[in-house]
């Protein structure tokens, strides 16, 4: 999504009163919300957040991503719980944000106390709050399948969820969930509001968009990819009413169902017999339909309708394929349907943005009706908005305290729920901003209620040495984490839009890089304010629009300043092509663009070797290429015209070699120590390998291995070589952290490195960040879902003498140790040495001297009262070194 600057149109009052809606404006005076511009043509022709993540999981031969592959590699990692917790292990602490929310689009009060609700996180899991809102926390990290999207509970308050977000997009909607990027498995039963077990005979449902219970007999109906369900028997079995793609569900207080299926809206007021479903009179040929049955009366029903409109604009007319249709009421239960709101303008935008002429109402499109009054209808999309016959208009909705929108709920809703218990009665708001609440009877004044809601969809991530934390999300734009403030985990605001690479200087850690959707490119000076764009007076009129033609939805992005402010580079792809930029960090200095490379289908990924001679670049389509002759290239306008000439010393060489072809490369990760040594990472379930390794790299032809070992099969996004163990290898999955202590063998023993701490959730980006005076490097981790997390195992704070490295005469052994650890050390004379062990955190555990001998020595240590974890040995003395051991009983 993008948030841009425009003008708020005149003539608003005068289109609310023509057509009797309400509108809530979402953004502070002179802003507006817009969505991805669809216009835009991304990799493989496929467009926004969804294309781009179907993009990293999808079979790259069958084009599709098979449910059977996504069980086959859920019951593989299930069938290494052994392997918990061992290797190294890692221990993981949030680092933020807990002020904001990710996409929700499911939200149920508990029918027997309005104190508790549940809300879901996309793909961040089950959340539960019992204080109405004040707290959350998640249900289960370890659940089967964490893409919560829809939930209702029957009567006895059973609590029922589904799992799977299958055709948002309007091109995938007659194929289902096989084309969503986030898959379900099925639905999910509590009796307690705490347990949930996967019902099986529902792991079919790769996408349960919708659930409802009829009133009147307990039935569940389920809307899915596969079709229409329900189940008599309390989720034991699931019977098929309707074949095709079901996004909306609703039953009356009388019984009757209301579905939207497979494009056209049905009704039975016997549901569960699937012969005795009939279409709906009255209503147009939609992209998407949303409907909402009121609760005082069940006669009245409602149908908020997208599809193919013209909207005439001051520029002319223009075509959207998923923009407002209108709303139509039903007064006979949904038989026949009249139009009550046209369909939207350039005055009144809900569903679409006229300035990009791009329109999303198969995204976010939700309505319901007011419980107490048949004929007051809320209305979301992009925007907010509410109807009621006969009334003129009315702004709501501008008290909404959000960190992305001051004053308006966050753009794009998906679910809304109310509380009838409470007074005043509540309404709840999902959006992709977390959840939202009514704050007085009349329903017009809101607050964020997503304090530890911790379902932040990140991209990437970036950390200074000075504690500070950036990311680009989905939805809720580049955020800076300043540890300062009442809370360490609070996020602000840096850069609008969807939020994507990061980059902090090692040098100058208040510099900072961030980026939007589609390449928009900017830098903060002082620390994440006055952000702004950094293109040279040579590429900014054409080269700086770009940002909406850039054919890549998630543009890379890296810095190197190995040496100095002065030579510090910025690396971008943008357009099929390579540019580096100058005089990006030294005070003063004038920045220039240059083009270092042509990259067919789109650079993803750009890793530069530590003498920045060397630049890997990768794409989504299985290419990757290596660029050389950075240092000694002469980049300068006297040399170097125009902005898109390539200087002749760099040499552009495909160095793909033996890697499987078509494969989504996700990442690159060259060793520090040995530039000949690289590191591919690659997504797209149904294939057997997807880590590999060369020792060659820099050869005209490198060869690749994979080093699969026993890591299960499913995608990767992010590999670490840990800077100061080579064999040490830290990967980010779909399922969240793994790693393995000898990368470097024939095939890795990889240990899942989640540890109860960090939830099972996708792993986009690992960052190290480590600083001269210090021990070690901090591990951060971007989730697609569940915010940053942060891992300090590989940090500590013994002191280092003399820079004194870790000598290869002395070990600790056996490793891990249980009940006796043993230092081995040779030294060359006789004398003395003082040994001493730390713990991870660098409290002194145990001192003892003594002396040694000529040759090899030994040296006994009692671990029984040691805890689990990693401790370091340091002797001083005769001889002089370090060693790292873990103890587990």
């Amino acid at each position: 999504m993008k948030k841009i600057n425009k003008t708020i149109l005149t003539g608003l009052s005068m289109a609310l009163v023509c057509t009797g809606v309400y509108f809530a404006n979402n953004l502070s005076a002179g802003d507006e919300y817009a969505p991805r511009n669809k216009n835009v043509e991304a990799v493989n022709g496929i467009n926004g957040a969804m294309e781009y993540s179907f993009l990293l999981k999808r079979n790259q031969i069958t084009g599709k991503i098979d449910l059977g592959d996504v069980i086959a590699a859920r019951e593989a990692l299930n069938n290494q719980k052994s392997f918990k917790a061992g290797g190294l292990p890692l221990n993981w602490e949030p680092t933020g944000p807990d002020n904001v929310g990710g996409r929700t689009r499911s939200i149920l009060v508990d029918r027997n106390n309005p104190n508790i609700i549940y809300a879901g996180g996309v793909s961040g899991g089950l959340f539960k709050t019992v204080n109405k809102g004040a707290s959350w926390f998640p249900v289960n990290d370890f659940q089967e399948n964490l893409a919560v999207v829809s939930i209702c509970q029957t009567s006895d308050g059973t609590i029922y969820y589904g799992t799977g977000e299958g055709g948002v997009n309007g091109l995938w909607q007659s194929d289902g969930a096989e084309f969503s990027s986030i898959v379900g498995e099925g639905i999910f039963k509590s009796t307690d509001g705490v347990t949930f077990t996967q019902l099986p005979t529902s792991k079919q449902f790769s996408a349960v968009s919708a659930m409802a219970v009829s009133p009147v007999d307990n039935t569940i109906y389920a809307g899915t990819d596969k079709g229409l369900y329900y189940s008599d028997d309390a989720g034991t079995t699931w019977k098929k009413l309707r074949d095709g793609n079901t996004r909306d569900v609703q039953v009356a207080s009388n019984g009757t169902v209301l579905a939207y299926v497979a494009s056209l809206v049905w009704w039975s007021t016997n549901g569960k017999d699937g012969n005795s479903y009939v279409r709906a009179e009255g209503l147009p040929g939609s992209a998407r339909i949303s409907i909402a049955v009121s609760p005082q009366d069940p006669n009245y029903v409602y149908a908020f309708v997208a599809g193919n409109i013209t909207i005439t604009t001051t520029a002319g007319p223009i075509t959207v394929g998923s923009g407002m249709v209108g709303l139509y009421q039903s007064k006979d239960n949904g038989v026949n349907f009249t139009q009550v709101v046209g369909k939207e303008s350039q005055f009144f935008s809900l569903l679409t943005h006229t300035s990009l002429g791009a329109s999303q109402g198969t995204y976010d499109l939700i309505c319901a009706v007011h419980p107490r009054d048949k004929e007051r209808v809320f209305m979301g999309g992009i925007n907010w908005a509410e109807w009621s016959p006969g009334q003129g208009p009315r702004i709501i909705g501008n008290t909404f305290n959000h960190p992305q929108n001051p004053l308006g709920i966050h753009a794009d809703k998906h679910a809304i729920t109310f509380d009838t218990v409470s007074s005043p009665m509540i309404m709840y708001i999902g959006s992709d901003g977390g959840v939202a609440k009514t704050t007085n009877a009349d329903m017009n004044n809101y607050a964020d209620i997503s304090k530890g809601f911790a379902t932040t969809q990140f991209y990437g991530c970036a950390a200074g040495t000075n504690g500070i934390v950036i990311g680009g999300t989905q939805d809720n734009n580049s955020m800076l984490i300043d540890r300062k403030g009442s809370s360490r985990q609070s996020a602000v605001d840096i850069l609008g839009g969807d939020g994507f690479r990061c980059e902090i200087s090692k040098l100058n850690p208040n510099i900072l890089f961030v980026e939007n959707q589609y390449g928009g490119l900017a830098r903060s000076l002082n620390g994440g304010g006055g952000v702004g764009e950094i293109w040279d007076n040579r590429v900014s009129a054409s080269f700086a629009s770009a940002q909406y033609t850039n054919n890549i939805f998630n543009t890379p992005m890296r810095l190197w300043e190995e040496e100095g402010e002065e030579t510090a580079k910025l690396f971008y792809g943008l357009n099929n092509a390579v540019w580096l930029a100058k005089g990006i960090i030294a005070s003063g200095a004038e920045i220039r663009w240059f083009k270092v490379a042509t990259i067919p289908g789109n650079p993803h990924i750009i890793e530069v070797t530590k003498d920045g001679n060397h630049a890997f670049v990768a794409t989504l389509g299985g290419r990757i290429n290596r660029i050389d002759g950075i240092k000694k290239a002469r980049f300068d306008t006297t040399e170097i015209v125009a902005y898109a000439g390539i200087s002749d010393s760099l040499t552009n060489v495909d160095i793909k070699g033996n890697l499987p072809a078509g494969r989504s490369i996700t990442d690159v990760e060259i060793d520090n120590n040995n530039p000949n040594r690289v590191l591919v990472t690659m997504g797209n379930y149904g294939n057997t390998s997807y880590i590999y390794i060369t020792e060659n790299a820099l050869d005209p032809v490198p060869t690749w291995r994979a080093i699969q070992g026993n890591l299960p099969k499913f995608p990767v996004y992010d590999v670490e070589i840990y800077e100061k163990d080579a064999n040490t290898l830290i990967v980010g999955t779909e399922y969240g952290i793994w790693a393995t202590t000898n990368g470097q063998a024939a095939t890795p023993t990889w240990t899942e490195q989640n540890n109860n701490d960090f939830p099972r959730v996708p792993v986009y980006e690992l960052r190290q960040v480590s600083e001269k005076t210090w021990t070690g490097p901090v591990l951060y981790a971007a989730t697609h879902g569940r915010g940053i997390f942060e891992s300090k195992n590989l940090l500590t704070s013994v002191p280092q003498k003399n820079n004194i490295a870790v000598s290869t005469s002395l070990k600790t052994y056996p490793n891990p140790a249980k009940d006796l650890a043993t230092i081995s050390l040779n030294s060359t004379k006789n004398g003395k040495i003082t040994v001493k062990v730390y713990d991870i955190k660098g409290n002194l555990i145990e001192e003892k001297s003594t002396s040694i001998t000529i040759g090899q020595n030994e040296i006994s240590l009692d671990t029984r009262s040691y805890t689990n974890g990693i401790y370091i040995t340091s002797v001083e003395g005769t001889v002089s070194g370090k060693s790292k051991f873990i103890v587990s009983h």
